[in-house]
């Protein structure tokens, strides 16, 4: 938003002092319409927010009264027809599968947004990000449907491998003897690993792309690698961001 700044004199005293002037900020037409519209933008998504979440709460009294509350988040039994609703097995499958999902995609994507930045050819790079974010829009009906029919035979056989040979860990043990694994939470999270790491890569890449290039090519001219301009300028100032994409993820992630 521009701002016009304008000098605020000071009173008449010691010709001597030599304190800054303060700035008072003033605001043209243009900044106040485009601000009115911001703000009208975000007051239509928070009362859209707050539109679903009492609607989905009115909905859900009756399965609670009927169920009570203390069974309807503790149980995981679900039957409609005997007027019992219990939702634990839901909530614990759907934060397995997304912190699984992001386990794999967090890395993946941080890495390939790293490289389209700083190291793909300038062809190659313009190439990676129209298709990096032509994933990120993908519906994820079109993931769904390619998880079930190409992906899910070959992570069958990654299951079992990881279950015979890193029994040890809770989380890679069968929860009972011959279960199928096909299906499987591990199965789902890889897919929707798969989904998120579009979306994690293009939100970062856009804000590693923010960092000024003095600050990298002063980091290159004290001496310091790549990696090194990386791991000190690049992330640092694109933490926040950072951060940000991977929330933005973890959302998707829940939601699918």
């Amino acid at each position: 938003m521009a701002v016009v700044e304008d000098l605020v004199s000071i009173p008449s005293g010691d010709p001597s002092d030599d304190r800054p002037r303060g700035l008072k900020p003033t605001f043209t037409r243009g900044d106040r319409t485009f601000r009115a519209i911001c703000t009208g933008a975000a007051a239509v998504s928070l009362v859209i927010i707050v539109s679903t979440t009492v609607f989905l709460f009115a909905k859900s009294v009756p399965a609670i009264q009927s169920t009570g509350i203390r069974e309807f988040f503790t149980t995981s039994e679900w039957a409609p027809a005997d007027d019992y609703f219990g939702v634990l097995g839901l909530l614990l499958g759907t934060v397995i599968i997304a912190l699984i999902a992001l386990s794999v995609a967090v890395p993946v994507a941080l890495g390939l947004a790293l490289f389209i930045n700083e190291y793909a050819p300038h062809r190659a790079r313009r190439v990676l990000i129209g298709a990096v974010d032509l994933l990120a829009a993908m519906p994820s009906l079109i993931f769904g449907m390619w998880g079930l029919y190409a992906f899910q035979e070959p992570l069958v056989g990654v299951s079992k491998w990881l279950n015979q040979h890193l029994d040890a860990l809770p989380f890679f043990r069968l929860s009972e003897e011959g279960a199928s694994l096909t299906g499987s939470s591990f199965i789902v999270g890889m897919v929707v690993a798969i989904m998120i790491v579009p979306v994690i890569t293009s939100v970062s890449r856009d804000v590693m792309a923010q960092c000024p290039r003095g600050l990298c090519e002063g980091a290159f001219a004290l001496g310091g690698s790549r990696w090194g301009m990386i791991r000190d300028v690049i992330i640092p100032f694109g933490k926040g961001g950072i951060v940000g994409s991977v929330l933005l993820g973890f959302g998707r992630a829940l939601g699918e």
